[in-house]
């Protein structure tokens, strides 16, 4: 049987307080920083107006990067650049490491695309980077080709991406720190983290 549950997501309790302003760093074997796939694309970047970036980013990774079928392992971002496509994971990569060779801080995001149903499901679990342009984070999807958008994206889990091989485990729960308030039925329930 199906159960619709309409819910506001928000925070149960005070998140740890985060350190100032987004960070920059990144390991070189999985982003490849300095390889000049990465710098030449930043480059190309670095010449948009600063308030331009985010779209600049999006529209230059679009010409290069086509969108391919899902993979089980994660691609080092220079063997994306060289392919010239991959599953949302790699395209999201590579969006993290241009963004920060040009200097514009990144991470990569993990969650649902939420259906107008308001369903989600497995098929539509997706990764994609977030791009700060000096206001806010914004949503950079080459594999969607959005920038931002009008998709419903449900983010579960942030990656900073600063270890040197993306595992399991590089995933920051977001879930974890959520609570589910029912407003059809009423009462609270925490919702559950960790990746599916």
């Amino acid at each position: 049987s199906i159960v619709t549950v309409t819910a506001v997501l928000g925070p149960r309790r005070q998140p740890a307080r985060q350190p100032a302003g987004p960070r920059l760093d990144a390991a070189p074997s999985v982003l490849g920083l300095g390889s000049l796939g990465v710098r030449g694309l930043a480059e190309q970047v670095r010449r948009a107006p600063a308030a331009k970036r985010a779209q600049a980013l999006l529209d230059l990774l679009t010409t290069h990067l086509a969108p391919d079928g899902f993979r089980a392992t994660v691609r080092e971002v220079e063997t994306t650049l060289r392919l010239g496509r991959g599953d949302c994971t790699d395209l999201a990569l590579a969006t993290v490491a241009v963004a920060r060779a040009s200097g514009l801080p990144a991470r990569l995001v993990s969650g649902w695309v939420v259906e107008e149903s308001g369903l989600v499901g497995p098929e539509r679990f997706h990764d994609w980077a977030e791009v700060h342009d000096g206001q806010r984070w914004r949503v950079v999807d080459v594999h969607a080709r959005r920038l931002d958008g009008d998709a419903v994206l449900l983010a579960t889990h942030l990656d900073s991406v600063t270890t040197d091989q993306p595992g399991g485990t590089r995933f920051t729960g977001l879930t974890g720190e959520l609570e589910v308030s029912m407003l059809t039925a009423g009462g609270t329930a925490p919702a559950s983290g960790g990746r599916p």
